[in-house]
């Protein structure tokens, strides 16, 4: 991260440190975690990499330079407001690609962390977590 003008911020290519686990092969399904430092985790799922690698990355410049969401509502989602706090704040953020499974698998086993794990950011504002939700 850099900082330019107006004390806004440009994602630089290491705005986090990425961890892919043993045996991933990132070109297949699978799960991810962000972990943020003094925020909490985020458990997430993609069909191609770019998604938490890339994308993520979009959404926080994006937060970083007061724009709104692509998302047809205009609003982004409380993990990209974590990391876009994150990284104003220069804390510590991690990515790690967890584990892969075939596209059918990917609803469940992502429920499974979550109900494993407990992440405290896949909820939205006001909503209970996933986890909890049956």
């Amino acid at each position: 991260m850099e900082p330019v003008s107006g004390d806004v911020l440009v994602l630089t290519g290491h705005w986090c440190k990425v961890i892919e686990e043993p045996n991933v092969d990132c070109s297949k399904p699978g799960i991810y975690r962000w972990r943020i430092e003094e925020a909490g985790t985020y458990i997430g799922k993609y069909t191609k990499i770019r998604r938490p690698k890339k994308e993520y990355r979009r959404n926080v410049a994006r937060i970083l330079k007061g724009l709104r969401s692509h998302h047809p509502n205009g609003k982004f989602r409380r993990i990209h407001h974590a990391l876009a706090d994150a990284v104003r704040d220069g804390r510590c953020i991690t990515l790690t690609i967890v584990t892969n499974c075939t596209r059918s698998e990917l609803n469940q086993v992502e429920q499974d962390f979550i109900r494993r794990e407990q992440p405290n950011l896949n909820a939205s504002p006001g909503r209970r977590p996933a986890a909890l939700m049956r």
